[in-house]
């Protein structure tokens, strides 16, 4: 994407006409808005490839150490609180002990890294977007997630573990403006 081959360095110049050409299909306000950058700055990004499993013994990988992926999508922070929720599992009336503990974290490897290399994934083919339509077509699935226990149900009955094509998509969108307070925002139908 940029014009020059980039050092590995926090602090590498960049130039304002590959900032503009990275961004040239973004709306009007967005491109002004760029117009106007002075110091530019690269910042490399990483990711890794899906693991083909987070568990070890009684040892699991969470956040970026089991999903690290770039920030095309806003869900690394996201997947790492879904993480953080599928220790719930956990939290049950059964007899939780160093024993059964490598069969639950196997549950919540289940769940979590299917889910969680989807996204990565579809990171990635983020990465290589077209344009700012291809760049928001994966956010039903990025944003609905059910939790673990739902996920395990669901899959134990033979069914997708997101199904997305039962989502609101109206209501998902009002949830989401007013989760950002932005109640009074017309909606386009």
């Amino acid at each position: 994407m940029l014009g020059k081959q980039t050092t590995e360095s926090w602090t590498a110049e960049g130039t304002r006409e590959d900032l503009l050409r990275c961004f040239e299909d973004f709306g009007p306000c967005i491109t002004a808005l760029l117009k106007q950058a002075g110091n530019v700055r690269l910042w490399q990004l990483r990711d890794q490839d899906p693991l083909p499993t987070y568990v070890k013994g009684r040892t699991i990988l969470v956040g970026d150490a089991a999903h690290a992926m770039t920030p095309h999508q806003g869900q690394g922070a996201t997947q790492s609180i879904e993480d953080a929720e599928a220790f719930t599992l956990f939290n049950t009336p059964l007899n939780v002990n160093h024993e059964s503990a490598p069969e639950i974290l196997s549950k919540i490897d289940t769940v979590r890294r299917t889910r969680a290399s989807k996204i990565q994934n579809i990171t990635r083919e983020s990465r290589a977007r077209k344009s700012a339509e291809d760049l928001y077509r994966h956010n039903l699935y990025a944003w609905t997630y059910p939790g673990v226990w739902e996920c395990l149900v669901r899959l134990e009955e033979g069914m997708e573990m997101i199904d997305v094509s039962s989502v609101d998509r109206g209501r998902l969108e009002e949830c989401a403006l007013d989760m950002l307070g932005m109640t009074n925002v017309p909606r386009v139908r």
